[in-house]
């Protein structure tokens, strides 16, 4: 990967949900791909994202999930 690809939260874009940077892409359209199966190529190829930034996206997802109570 060239460039570093993140995750950001911006009040006021998306209703402040995490999304990828430089797009409107939510993190949570990405995982509800992502969790009925979709690879992260296919993902990829919907959105016209790098693979990494599905990737990321998943990883983002995923570490919050495993701090909830």
């Amino acid at each position: 990967m060239t460039a570093k690809l993140s995750i950001v939260q911006t009040p006021g874009t998306c209703s402040g949900e995490p999304r990828i940077s430089g797009t409107r892409i939510t993190v949570r359209n990405v995982v509800r791909f992502f969790m009925t199966g979709s690879s992260f190529a296919e993902i990829a190829r919907q959105y016209d994202l790098p693979v990494e930034a599905v990737e990321d996206a998943v990883r983002y997802a995923m570490k919050k999930w495993r701090r909830r109570p």
